[in-house]
């Protein structure tokens, strides 16, 4: 029985598709639909279009026990850090984060609000 190993894509149009694989691979070529971009403020204009039926991403890295490949557009881990991360100007401890309801850190509890004037 073959080990499966869980293939992330960091970046790029499948950015965060796992795919599982029973053999390392060096290159992850996955299928596409044509993807439109409109433009949603201006009575969806069409922005450009990419024809391309295929992505392709090449190994980034593995964890440890390489049962999880990490892949890229360049083949980097440099992507991990180009993300919408949280960042604070301030210490952490004295800005306020504001989280949409449907995040899954969110807290629904109306006994915590406190009514300020």
């Amino acid at each position: 029985m073959s080990k499966t190993i869980k293939c992330l894509v960091l970046d790029g149009f499948h950015k965060g598709h796992r795919v599982d694989v029973s053999t390392p691979l060096q290159v992850l070529t996955l299928l596409k639909p044509v993807a439109i971009t409109v433009d949603d403020c201006c009575d969806g204009d069409v922005m450009g279009v990419d024809r391309d039926s295929t992505k392709t991403y090449m190994l980034a890295g593995y964890s440890a026990d390489k049962s999880i490949a990490l892949y890229s557009t360049d083949g980097s881990m440099d992507s991990i850090f180009n993300r919408d991360w949280i960042a604070m100007d301030k210490d952490w401890k004295e800005q306020p984060i504001y989280i949409g309801i449907h995040d899954p850190r969110a807290v629904v509890d109306y006994s915590t609000i406190e009514e300020t004037i």
